[in-house]
């Protein structure tokens, strides 16, 4: 006995109709309505609270999608790489005061400090270049606080929009400047404790996703090879004969 399924619409309902063919032909069965599998991949959502009872999901991506204007992205990744035009650099340092309200300049070395032996000379040269990218993280300090505080006093005229731009323009290009100094200190501090054929090489290299540049390892094996070729047709060091000639001071002529 073979049992076939039809399906028809009754009243707006979808209603099965189960009918006997026994003892007749073999007969395809057919429907008046196609039957898809339902592969749907809707999202099911649950509500806050159930969703802090289950717990957190592991799985979930925390990271912000953010889309940047390319005329942006553009100027601040190449100031992260080469460092911030000094001109630029300048004009916001002077339009950020670190000294009035908001104290935000690098801190001074005591004096005592400064006559101590202990502090040697590479300490000392190194300090400026620390100050330096202090008064940079200084004056971020005091261009976010000013952008803060035109939010926080909520003027009755509404926001002056222009400067409030201006002031988280500056805060990008000095936390740039800043990137660009960290990527060298690193540099400094690595390039020192390596070879010295190597080290022109690691002091010209350009930083990508790499702090030496994704093309270092091709660029020694080229400085190698050169320093090679070099040696090879070097003219050979002169050799003096220590020898010194025979003297006849002891034979008289006959």
């Amino acid at each position: 006995m073979v049992s076939i399924y039809k399906y028809t619409y009754i009243a707006g309902e979808l209603v099965m109709d189960n009918t006997d063919l026994s003892g007749k032909d073999d007969v395809e069965p057919t429907t008046d309505v196609d039957i898809v599998p339902n592969n749907s991949t809707e999202k099911e959502t649950i509500s806050e609270e159930m969703s802090k009872i289950l717990g957190e999901d592991q799985d979930a991506k925390k990271q912000i999608k953010v889309k940047f204007h390319a005329e942006l992205r553009n100027r601040w990744q190449k100031w992260m790489r080469d460092g911030l035009p000094e001109s630029n650099k300048k004009v916001i340092l002077e339009m950020c005061p670190r000294k009035r309200d908001l104290f935000s300049e690098a801190f001074k070395i005591n004096i005592e400090i400064i006559l101590v032996p202990a502090l040697t000379e590479v300490a000392t040269k190194r300090d400026p270049h620390f100050v330096k990218t202090q008064n940079c993280v200084g004056s971020v300090i005091v261009a976010l606080a000013a952008a803060m505080s035109m939010l926080l006093k909520g003027p009755e005229k509404g926001i002056d929009y222009e400067k409030f731009t201006k002031y988280l323009c500056d805060v990008g290009q000095l936390l740039t400047e800043v990137y660009h100094q960290k990527s060298l200190s690193r540099k400094v501090f690595i390039t020192t404790l390596m070879n010295k054929a190597v080290k022109p090489t690691m002091e010209a290299a350009k930083s990508d996703q790499w702090l030496y540049g994704k093309k270092f390892g091709e660029q020694v094996k080229e400085a190698k090879s050169l320093e090679k070729a070099c040696a090879n047709i070097k003219a050979p060091e002169k050799t003096t004969n220590s020898r010194q000639p025979l003297r006849a001071s002891g034979i008289r002529e006959m």
